[in-house]
Parts: structure tokens; C-alpha cells; sequence
């Protein structure tokens, strides 16, 4: 397996716009790609790499999904490890930065400097995981005009499309619907019973297409590469995809309003009209 440098991994991150002042949503497959030619732990080595790369100004954001609620257990920001980010999880054992407080779909955020911290902490996250208001999408809009959508995978792997879920959320897609949650958090040094609403899919495949409209800066670095897009270009060609085409990243029919009321009243499905959103500070890990 091809190993690479640090020099090499900056040079690949500088290739791909990443810069000083820089927010960037980094999802990572970092062990599919190889390993570093140096002693250095790999999570710490890519995260010191990535802060030299953003800067004072910059911030990082890791996906730290713990789907903690679905599995019927106390959320603790600073414990419950994600699946799908060893950043992410590094981030959370050696207490860098804030954690967003969804119990299931929550991002650590990593702040360059004192400045972005003070922003990362007054910002509030709502209890419906894709509000596009009170959201990560929303605070990585705050940080900056244009975050990056960052990729470290090889070429035979998907892009990430997290970000398309709140682009369906927000144009109300008749194939996806809100799931209500309720469990227990650990909030700010206090066990709170809580709700969190989940935007899933019901009775289709999801088919996640490729976004053939988007083509990410693609530098090669180990076994695969580093792939970088412009966030907001990604969430505004997918909204054009989708009001084009309703069935575009499915595979069949939207709901029949007789099929949805079916399933609300299996308790399935949430309205939209019921829901209690609730706000929360992110918290420091």
C-alpha cells in the first residue's frame, strides 16, 4: 500500500483551494488511502496538518454521528464516540473544539482561534437534524461565504451527501419524513430528557446518485485522493435536481397522501406541523 508524506498531504490540501481562513466538512476514509511515512498517530497528524492549512481564521468540521438515541442510550457529547470519523473521534477523546448537540447526527467543530470559538458557541443548534437555520449547514455559512465539502477517499468510493439531506428537508420532499426521537442527553453538565426529529427515507432505496453536474478538484495523494467542492455549489445544483426531477435520488413514486397518512398513524411518521423544535448551545468538548 502507497504510503505519503506530510509535505505531500499539504501540498494536496493547498492544490484543492484548502487555505488560510478555510472552513472545511472533512469526510474521511484515511486508512482506505494509506498510511503517513511518519511515527505520528494518523488522526493527529491529518488534524495538525489540517489546522496549519486553515489557519487563525479557519475552522473544521467532522461529522460525528453517534445515532445514539436509535440505540436507546445517554448521549454524552464528551463519550459517545461517532461511526463514521476518526477525526471526529480523536477530536472528542482529546477535547478539541465544540460538538453540536443532536444525539444522532452531531458535527465537532474546530475553531482556529479564540474569534471562531466565540462564534462556534453562541450559535444554536435546533433538535431537528436538518434545520438548515440552526444546523451545521447553517453555522458553516456563518464562518464563511464559502465552506469547503471535503473528501479523502479512493476513486472507487461515493462522494459524502450528507449535505443533500437538508436540501430535501427544506423543499419538504414528499419520500422523506420527520421521525421523533426521545431518549436522554447530557447537555452542559445536566441529564436532560429530550426529543430529536430525524429527517429519514420510508419505503424507498435510496440510490444517491453521482452529482455528474458538480466536478469536485480532484489531487491524488496515497492509494486514492483528496476531492474538494464548494459546499453551497453542491446544496444549490442538488435543489435544481430535485424540483427537476422528484423521483431523482429514488427509485419509485413519491407517497400517495393516503400512504403517508397510513404510516402516520402506524406512528411512523411525524408532521411537520408537530414539531417542538428546541434550540441548544453547542457544547465545549
Amino acid at each position: 500500500m502507497k504510503s505519503y508524506s506530510r509535505n505531500e498531504l499539504k501540498s494536496a490540501l493547498s492544490a484543492v483551494g484548502v487555505t488560510t481562513g478555510s472552513v472545511c466538512l472533512v469526510h474521511t476514509s484515511l486508512w482506505s488511502i494509506g498510511q503517513l511515512d511518519d511515527p505520528d498517530d494518523l488522526p493527529q497528524a491529518w488534524l495538525e496538518v489540517l489546522q496549519e492549512q486553515v489557519g487563525a481564521s479557519g475552522a473544521l468540521i467532522l461529522p460525528a454521528f453517534s445515532y445514539s438515541y436509535c440505540k436507546h442510550k445517554l448521549f454524552d457529547p464528551h463519550k459517545s464516540l461517532g461511526c463514521v470519523s476518526m477525526l471526529a473521534n480523536y477530536a472528542i477523546l482529546y477535547k478539541m473544539g465544540y460538538r453540536s448537540p443532536d444525539p444522532n447526527f452531531s458535527y465537532v467543530f474546530i475553531p482556529g482561534s479564540e474569534q471562531v470559538a466565540a462564534k462556534i458557541a453562541a450559535y444554536t443548534f435546533s433538535n431537528v437534524s436538518f434545520s438548515m437555520d440552526h444546523s451545521m449547514v447553517g453555522l458553516a455559512f456563518e464562518l464563511s461565504d464559502e465552506p469547503l465539502l471535503l473528501s479523502v477517499r479512493t476513486e472507487q468510493e461515493p462522494n459524502p451527501f450528507t449535505c443533500r439531506h437538508y436540501v430535501e428537508q427544506a423543499v419538504q420532499r414528499r419520500t422523506r419524513f420527520m421521525k421523533k426521537f426521545s431518549g436522554q442527553s447530557l447537555l452542559h453538565g445536566e441529564v436532560k430528557n429530550t426529543d430529536s426529529y430525524y429527517f429519514c427515507r420510508i419505503m424507498v432505496t435510496n440510490t444517491e446518485p453521482a452529482n455528474d453536474e458538480i466536478i469536485p478538484l480532484n489531487v491524488p495523494l496515497g492509494e486514492g485522493g483528496i476531492y474538494c467542492n464548494s459546499l453551497r455549489g453542491e446544496m444549490d445544483t442538488f435543489r435544481e435536481q430535485i424540483c427537476a426531477d422528484p423521483w431523482y435520488s429514488l427509485k419509485g413514486p413519491v407517497l400517495s397522501d393516503a400512504e403517508l397518512e397510513a404510516l402516520r398513524a402506524q406512528d411512523q411518521v411525524c408532521p411537520m406541523s408537530d414539531l417542538v423544535p428546541v434550540c441548544e448551545h453547542a457544547i465545549k468538548l
